[in-house]
């Protein structure tokens, strides 16, 4: 079976990835913020294509700790050096929210560390992209 993860947001923003998803995998996954969401869309053509490929996944507590463990032990360490490059090139603005249900409680520690902020009822992560 052929899937693919679509990140960060949690309704796919391409008409045209919806079209080839379609067509090459046989699910499309979003990250979502709880149990029973669902993405809605504009078209109904887009509602029904994420029906037959979309699939929508909660991480549970066991996912949301092994990521925390991950974080925390990064964090313990130097940065590796591409990760200077890209922090020079960066660009703050926008900004993409990750909903505070995809963290456990503890790892919201992390915010500081890793220049995450609080933003609505989500935290917000600027986007690395090269100049």
């Amino acid at each position: 079976m052929r899937s693919a993860l679509y990140y960060p947001h949690t309704k796919i923003q391409s008409e045209r990835l919806l079209k080839t998803a379609l067509l090459f995998w046989d699910n499309l996954y979003v990250i979502v913020p709880w149990v029973g969401y669902q993405p809605l869309y504009d078209l109904p053509q887009a509602n029904e294509a994420f029906s037959i490929v979309g699939r929508c996944h909660y991480p549970g507590d066991d996912e949301k700790k092994r990521a925390h463990d991950a974080v925390k032990d990064f964090l313990k360490r130097p940065l590796p050096q591409h990760f200077h490059i890209l922090l020079l090139t960066t660009i703050l603005t926008p900004t993409t929210c990750i909903h505070r249900n995809c963290f456990l409680t503890q790892s919201r520690c992390f915010t500081n560390a890793v220049c995450l902020r609080p933003w609505g009822v989500g935290i917000c992560v600027p986007p690395l992209r090269l100049a």
